[in-house]
């Protein structure tokens, strides 16, 4: 069940609500083989229904801001340190 989940997000580039049967069987596996506590599946969201344009929409901009970053020359705490100087001021 695990190498179906992972193939599945991998041929859809981590877009999870194309793998929703994959994921109901690998969450079943790990509750049957006690690597996690027993609870109904959908109380993890899987019976819901999808709103693929909100999750189209929603990775389009998580990929557009980790883009972003990187064009900007992005390190991680320095808006901090920067944000603490000007304070100091």
């Amino acid at each position: 069940a695990m190498e179906r989940y992972l193939a599945c997000m991998k041929k859809h580039n981590d877009a999870h609500a194309l793998c929703r049967d994959e994921t109901k069987a690998y969450l079943e596996c790990r509750m049957n083989k006690g690597l996690m506590g027993k609870e109904d599946v959908g109380n993890f969201g899987l019976n819901a229904p999808i709103d693929f344009t909100a999750s189209a929409k929603a990775e389009e901009d998580h990929v557009d801001h980790r883009g972003r970053k990187g064009e900007e020359g992005f390190v991680a705490g320095l808006g901090r340190i920067q944000g603490a100087k000007h304070r100091e001021k």
